[in-house]
């Protein structure tokens, strides 16, 4: 007889789930956190006050993990809000005063001016006032890293936080005299954002001679991030295609995009974007030509870079409703667009057979690109519900055998019964009757903090997050080890 056994809970939909350890459990809250962002089944607040509390009891029995995984969230997984948030939590616990902490992972999470803004306006809204000396320490030396155009970009007048603030209440010292002018003009509100292209737009109007002169400083400061939000205008404006030619050259560049710290999702959100505009001349339609044919190329040569694993793969791809929903209030993005667009990758990288689910299921065939493949997933039309047991039970009845089970999903699985466990006795089944060694490998996108089967068992490997740097953490958790041993070993503080 086992004591001590991990407690199992029901789901929002009353599916089997278990309550994982304070440390997976943060990290699987943390990875695919935006920050007070409403999800499916929980309100912003709630998900906040939820993730509030997964910081404390994991804190309480792993202090340093924690703040290894603060940094981990921003060097690599790419979150701006959560790790903030997290270095302002370090900040003001007993666990971390005086042990310089706080200061090292802020000086590493706090790389853009607006998380500066950000970070104080959560040490107001949830400790107030004194600001903790190693928050202000970080804040301060992370200050002086910036120049006057970045300062300019996010003086943030209208937070409740301005950059100006931020100055005035922890008193960077300015390197250089130059950088103490730009001090002094954020202060007395003279410094003024010219560069950027919304200023530029703003003040000479949205004309074609305009996005002309935009495109040129795309390309001169290799703008990946801007080029992507922006190659509709450029094409409706109908810029010159020269000049278009070599910032698709950059766009398509897997390198810059890795540089420019993009989530490649947005990519496919591009590619949607000018697969379904309308085209008034021929000038616009050779445009889109190139920047589709520039998307697909960056995504397709980005794979390159990913780790390899041998044998075969199948990928259950979770299309039902709940995943049909934002990322956040502002993205048109949705937890099954980021599903299926890994899923397709995985498809294209590995060798790996395909499968859309959710009342129903439907095997996908490859595409010839990532996004073909991503589209025809979208396309589905399986139904609402997430049940994972049903392509399960194919793989069962024709004994195939697979090295790697991956799920991308918002872990709440269930059947037609409620309390059932039908997906993970199908799993039980294809250990014992087809391959007792398979990796289960669950990519949670929504975070709620639980898991679907034991922790315990290294076969069953959970990650999250929103950019292909999750490849890389899969490779270290197949190797047997657990989340905080490899958080552990890939960020020193």
């Amino acid at each position: 007889m086992k004591f001590n056994r991990r407690a199992e809970l029901l789901n929002f939909e009353g599916g089997k789930t278990y309550r994982p350890s304070p440390e997976l459990e943060l990290f699987l809250r943390a990875a695919s956190n935006l920050v007070r962002e409403p999800r499916f089944y929980t309100g912003a607040e709630e998900g906040f006050q939820e993730l509030l509390d997964a910081f404390e009891r994991a804190i309480l029995i792993n202090p340093e993990f924690v703040a290894k995984l603060v940094v981990y969230a921003r060097e690599e997984l790419l979150l701006r809000s959560l790790p903030t948030l997290g270095t302002v939590i370090l900040a003001n616990h007993e666990r971390y005063k005086g042990t310089g902490i706080p200061r090292k992972v802020g000086e590493r999470v706090f790389t853009r001016p607006d998380m500066l803004t950000e970070a104080l306006a959560i040490q107001f809204a949830l400790f107030g006032k004194p600001i903790p000396n190693s928050l202000k320490k970080a804040i301060r030396n992370s200050f002086t890293r910036f120049d006057s155009y970045q300062l300019a970009k996010y003086r943030c007048d209208r937070c409740q936080v301005k950059l100006k603030d931020v100055i005035l209440l922890t008193h960077p010292k300015p390197r250089d005299e130059e950088q103490e002018k730009a001090f002094r003009e954020l202060i007395e509100g003279g410094l003024k954002n010219t560069r950027t292209w919304e200023a530029k737009v703003s003040k000479e109007g949205s004309t074609a001679e305009t996005w002309d002169e935009v495109l040129e400083e795309f390309i001169r400061y290799k703008q990946v991030f801007a080029l992507l939000r922006n190659l509709r205008n450029l094409i409706e404006h109908e810029v010159d295609t020269k000049k278009f030619r070599r910032a698709m050259e950059i766009l398509a560049d897997p390198k810059e995009m890795r540089r420019a710290k993009v989530y490649p999702y947005r990519y496919l959100s591009a590619y949607f974007a000018l697969k379904g505009m309308k085209i008034d001349s021929p000038t616009q339609a050779e445009l889109r030509d190139i920047a589709l044919r520039a998307l697909r190329k960056a995504i397709e040569e980005s794979i390159v870079m990913l780790p390899n694993f041998d044998g075969r793969n199948l990928v259950l791809v979770d299309v039902s409703g709940s995943m049909d929903f934002p990322l956040s209030r502002r993205s048109r993005v949705t937890l099954k667009m980021v599903s299926a667009f890994y899923g397709a990758i995985l498809a294209k990288k590995y060798d790996t057979a395909i499968v859309a689910f959710a009342d129903e299921y439907r095997w996908i065939p490859k595409g010839d690109s990532i996004f073909e493949t991503a589209e025809d997933v979208l396309r589905s039309r399986v139904g609402y519900a997430t049940y994972a047991y049903k392509p399960m039970g194919e793989v069962l009845r024709k004994g195939e055998y697979f090295d790697r089970i991956f799920v991308l999903t918002d872990m709440v699985v269930y059947s037609e019964n409620y309390g059932d466990d039908a997906f993970q006795r199908a799993m039980r089944q294809y250990r014992k009757t087809i391959n007792p060694e398979m990796r289960l490998i669950t990519w949670d996108l929504a975070g709620y903090g639980q898991v679907y089967l034991e922790e315990h068992d290294v076969r069953n490997i959970y990650i999250g997050g929103f950019t292909e740097r999750v490849f890389d953490l899969v490779k270290y958790l197949e190797e047997g080890n657990k989340i905080v041993e490899v958080i552990n070993e890939r960020v020193s503080l």
